[in-house]
């Protein structure tokens, strides 16, 4: 038997080539055949931990751990090419603060795009989040969704139609303090206050439609929260003690950032410039916030909170947290900006009454209102009691304004109350412009009066709401 010789090495061999069989029998060479087995061994080993830190694949869906940094993921793949068509879902280790690209192997580092081609936003990935890609020749297309993507709701209305609702406000969670007049404003993932890895992502309408605006911290040495103070009348809330009131959280975009600010009301676009605490249209700017006030820049409103006010409380202000008062985030605030502003004090007087402004409120917010009035009068003698109401618009002087309503007339008789109602009007107010009640009353002897307050609560007043 001849020697077995494979690649270059030779296992066994005899002295006999012919029989096999010498004297000595046939021989194996135990040490190379060993030596070799081992190297073998060893090469399976260091492929299997290689291919285990690595993943070779082929076109296909495959799935690895990245080993990049924020905005540069990298997969250790042993892959020739990329190939159109080709998806691949990775870890990713860390969150995104900007446009993003995924590097495969030794290969190409590729833009990572979301709807075809748009640049990936702060927080579209975050860290632990499997995203899933495809290439398209030129890019990788995300496929999965994205960490902070905005959520749908669709309402459905009683004659049959629906809208859908884009949720504005991303990971935003509306958290009472252990301290009953403080709120805190949270991310949802984080469950503090934003960081790089949990941030907020507001949508802000600048005109050009919602536009996301993040935060990843505090802007403008604001801090996210807000501390109610005592014997602080906050946008005129407080008309009674021990009761119920409404605020809304808004997001305000100064060109760079976002600022959190508190309103009495929903529906502003702009931010109200007063700083007087108690005018209706007042911005609470969330504690330690730098920012100035500026008309020109855009808001949103995300959400609510209710709060009661009670003098023999400690502090006044309580954050309100029974079911259905909680705190919340949400989604279309619907449009409450309005109010009634009644006539406090009676005026009397032994003769006619010429119109004037009985009362009058200027509007905060640029949109369509509804309005309605009405005034209550009486002539103490004669015969006939002349009473008219009239709602007015425009200029804060009631003669220069412009008419919209009236309503009234002649009454038969004296020593009766009677009233002028005008009902609900539409019309276009810009912000800050005046809208009037004007009333006048006339008769033949007697004190003219139009009641106040002080006769009759709410007997000559003025309403209007913001309704577009």
């Amino acid at each position: 038997m001849s020697s077995v010789t494979i690649g270059g090495h030779t296992y066994s061999d005899d002295n006999n080539p012919t029989t096999g069989l010498g004297a000595g029998g046939h021989r194996m060479r135990f040490i190379p055949l060993v030596q070799d087995i081992v190297a073998v061994a060893a090469e399976a080993a260091s492929a299997e931990a290689f291919i285990a830190g690595h993943l070779v694949i082929d076109p296909g869906t495959y799935y690895v751990i990245d080993s990049g940094v924020a905005n540069a993921y990298v997969l250790n793949i042993i892959l020739n090419n990329y190939v159109q068509g080709m998806a691949i879902s990775f870890k990713a280790t860390n969150a995104n603060t900007g446009a993003s690209t995924l590097k495969v192997g030794t290969l190409a580092v590729v833009p990572i795009k979301k709807n075809k081609d748009v640049a990936l936003d702060l927080g579209d990935i975050k860290a632990g989040q499997v995203v899933t890609v495809i290439y398209d020749g030129a890019t990788f297309q995300v496929q999965s969704q994205l960490g902070l993507e905005a959520k749908v709701q669709v309402e459905h209305n009683s004659n049959g139609t629906h809208k859908a609702i884009i949720q504005k406000a991303l990971n935003v969670k509306i958290v009472p303090n252990s301290t009953v007049n403080i709120l805190d404003i949270f991310t949802l993932s984080g469950g503090n206050v934003p960081n790089a890895d949990n941030i907020w992502v507001f949508q802000i309408n600048t005109g050009n439609g919602l536009v996301p605006n993040t935060r990843a911290g505090s802007y403008l040495t604001g801090n996210g929260r807000f501390t109610f103070l005592d014997a602080n009348n906050y946008g005129g809330a407080v008309s009674a003690n021990n009761s119920r009131y409404i605020f809304y959280l808004y997001g305000i975009y100064d060109g760079t950032g976002v600022v959190l600010a508190l309103s009495r009301y929903t529906g502003f676009e702009r931010v109200p410039t007063t700083t007087t605490i108690s005018d209706p249209d007042f911005f609470k700017l969330e504690d330690g916030s730098t920012y100035i006030r500026d008309s020109a820049h855009s808001c949103e409103c995300y959400g609510h909170v209710w709060l009661s006010f009670y003098t023999t409380n400690t502090p006044d202000w309580t954050i309100l947290t029974t079911a259905g008062l909680e705190p919340r985030v949400l989604f279309q605030p619907a449009i409450d900006y309005g109010g009634t502003l009644n006539l406090a004090t009676t005026n009397i007087s032994g003769s006619n009454i010429a119109v004037y402004s009985v009362v009058n409120v200027v509007v905060k917010q640029s949109g369509i209102y509804e309005v309605s009035g009405s005034v209550r009068g009486s002539v103490d003698g004669g015969t006939y009691t002349q009473l008219n109401s009239f709602i007015k618009i425009g200029s804060a002087t009631y003669g220069s304004a412009t008419a919209i309503a009236m309503a009234g007339g002649e009454f038969s008789g004296s020593g009766f109350y009677q009233s002028a109602t005008i009902n609900p009007r539409r019309v276009y107010g810009v912000a800050g412009d005046t809208i009037h009640l004007g009333a006048s009353i006339a008769g033949s002897s007697g004190n003219r009066n139009i009641c106040g307050d002080n006769g009759y609560v709410g007997a000559t007043s003025l309403t209007f709401k913001r309704v577009g």
